[in-house]
């Protein structure tokens, strides 16, 4: 019994999302992609927000939505890069914190 070895194509690498030069408006509504006429989806990416000079944040993130076609395209990773922001002391609530109690106890 001989080996045969069967050649294949191997599938194009897919293009990055997001390009609305890939896209065209659908007659009703939404978009579809230019090359393969399929519909257009969207998928979620989270950025979180870290402050400015640091790596870190408060575990809030920014979301985006981002488009793309599921045929051509690799599908949005949902983690995506940070976003910095510069530290406001204004952001934070503090006159929500209550007051110690008094050391001085009166019987």
């Amino acid at each position: 019994m001989s080996n045969i070895l069967l050649a294949t194509n191997p599938k194009p690498e897919k293009r990055e999302p997001g390009n609305f030069d890939n896209y065209t408006k659908n007659e009703g509504r939404g978009w579809r992609c230019k090359d393969c006429k399929s519909m257009i989806f969207s998928g979620i990416v989270a950025h979180p927000i870290w402050l400015r000079g640091t790596e870190g944040g408060f575990g809030k993130c920014k979301y985006e939505e981002v488009p793309y076609c599921s045929n051509c395209e690799k599908e949005p990773n949902f983690s995506g890069e940070p976003v910095y922001v510069d530290f406001d002391i204004n952001d934070f609530n503090l006159s929500a914190r209550k007051s110690l109690p008094s050391s001085s106890n009166k019987d």
